[in-house]
């Protein structure tokens, strides 16, 4: 029979022994399994990964590659190439992470990004840097001079 959508193509499971005495306590697993339907010309899969949260004994999916390439993490439906879900809308990138957006469609929706500082709970000080701005443009050979620095 052929593989119907979300049949399982194999695991690849991280075990440990949680104090009982056996070593078959999965804690992550990768999974690889069926998106859709499979027949002779089109077998879409996909890729989830799996970890258990702390104060828990339940796994659960953290990000999946689609048939598409997709990445979602929080998402088990990724609609683009990278897509992050939390629950409060935020992406983070750590302590001196830089994040590069840009726009390739001839239309007006803009890329957007929020800065946000924090002082481990205290406020910022006179000369703290929040952020930079460094807008880029194409000037015929490559798009490595700024235009404007705010």
């Amino acid at each position: 029979n052929n593989l119907g959508s979300g049949d399982t193509l194999g695991h690849i499971m991280f075990v440990g022994d949680d104090g009982t005495g056996d070593m078959n306590t999965v804690s992550a697993r990768i999974t690889a399994a069926a998106e859709a339907a499979w027949n002779s010309a089109d077998r879409p899969t996909y890729m989830s990964f799996s970890t258990t949260p702390d104060n828990s004994e339940t796994m659960a999916e953290r990000m999946r590659i689609d048939s598409s390439g997709n990445v979602g993490i929080g998402t088990a439906s990724p609609a683009n190439p990278l897509d992050v879900t939390t629950s409060n809308g935020a992406v983070e990138i750590g302590d001196y992470g830089s994040l590069y957006l840009e726009r390739t469609t001839a239309n007006n929706s803009t890329p957007a990004v929020l800065f946000r500082k924090n002082r481990s709970g205290g406020v910022i000080t006179s000369g703290d840097y929040i952020g930079a701005i460094y807008a880029y443009g194409h000037d015929g050979s490559d798009q490595d001079n700024a235009g404007a620095t705010i």
